[in-house]
């Protein structure tokens, strides 16, 4: 992930004791279930969360029914994850490389290849929104090829960037 932490919306039933923590795609699934939003919207981080939270008074427990939901927020700050991905090819780090070179952002082979001043196949990105690995597309325009990093999430964040 590249934000420090990621905010989550706790929901919890008093009445069956049923728990839930929702991302900002969990909260975004959960106003499309309740007609709150549509799949296609585009809103701001802050606005959906703000329908969230106003809307939670026709909220109901998805095992029990009830409409008892206490709501919290929790902060994650990643410090028990224990698999960082490479840059270069996207495999998980082992744990040991990173614990002997901390903020090492390659994996053993793809760290070879930089040393020895080769390219790497495809530099792996991230999505600066919602921080899932982004897949390169080809679009064909015309009598041109053009490569995109496009987001994977769904619903989708609709972040797009031109590879360089």
């Amino acid at each position: 992930m590249l934000r420090n932490n990621a905010e989550y919306q706790k929901i919890e039933c008093s009445e069956c004791g049923w728990k839930t923590l929702l991302d900002f795609n969990g909260v975004f699934d959960w106003l499309v279930k309740y007609r709150v939003l549509k799949r296609n919207s585009t809103l701001d981080d802050p606005l959906v969360y703000e329908l969230f939270h106003g809307m939670s008074s026709r909220y109901k427990c998805p095992t029990c029914g009830g409409t008892k939901l206490r709501y919290s927020v929790e902060l994650d700050d990643f410090s028990d994850v224990d698999d960082c991905r490479c840059r270069g090819c996207g495999k998980v780090i082992p744990r040991e490389r990173i614990e002997r070179m901390p903020g090492t952002v390659y994996c053993v082979s793809c760290a070879e290849k930089v040393e020895r001043g080769e390219a790497l196949e495809i530099e792996a990105e991230f999505c600066p929104i919602c921080g899932k690995m982004m897949d390169l597309v080809e679009f064909q325009d015309g009598n041109y090829k053009a490569y995109h990093w496009v987001c994977p999430s769904v619903p989708p964040c609709r972040f797009r960037k031109k590879r360089m």
